[in-house]
């Protein structure tokens, strides 16, 4: 959970729900799930103004609109989770290898 990005912790925690527990595959529901592995701002993206400052504060794409990369990178809040990023599952299973080949040699009973 710690390479995941954490505003509230729902992307973070939506694997344990969505996913079979045991069948080696892991599930991330949800809309925005695949843009924030994939780390690229997909669009079109329409500004929404909230406030009078001139900036948008917020962004949209009309439902049922085709996304496609816009060659931007998201820009991820690590305040939560430091190691929060793309490809977040590949960066953690280089990072514990050793960890993730211990626990499956102890759950198939090898020394």
């Amino acid at each position: 959970m710690d390479y995941t990005p954490a505003d509230t912790f729902m992307l973070a925690k939506s694997p344990y729900a969505a996913s079979d527990i045991g069948s080696g595959i892991i599930v991330y529901p949800g809309p925005y799930a695949h843009y924030m592995y994939r780390g690229e701002v997909y669009g079109p993206n329409i500004p929404v103004f909230d406030d009078n400052s001139g900036t948008p504060t917020r962004f949209f794409s009309r439902p049922g609109e085709r996304k496609t990369p816009t060659g931007r990178a998201i820009q991820y809040k690590t305040d939560k989770n430091a190691l929060a990023g793309p490809f977040w599952a590949e960066r953690m299973k280089a990072d514990h290898i050793d960890d993730i080949v211990r626990e499956a040699k102890n759950a198939a009973g090898i020394k």
